[in-house]
């Protein structure tokens, strides 16, 4: 894996996160199984689990496609 595979969560996307999951009425659990990543890895995004090395380009590209 190259290292641009592998990104951070801004503050920005932390909040649009999850205020999309407030309207959508989602909880974490139903959003990874909807966008196929790990409850650790929306947790990370959302800021509420820390990730030193980021999160994959490819589970981010899943919750957009959600």
């Amino acid at each position: 894996m190259r290292r641009s595979d592998i990104l951070p969560s801004s503050e920005t996307g932390k909040i649009k996160l999850i205020e999309s999951s407030k309207q959508a009425k989602l909880t974490i659990e139903e959003l990874a199984a909807k966008a196929n990543v790990s409850q650790d890895t929306i947790k990370r995004l959302r800021g509420t689990k820390d990730f030193p090395n980021g999160v994959e380009r490819w589970q981010i590209t899943n919750m957009l496609k959600f």
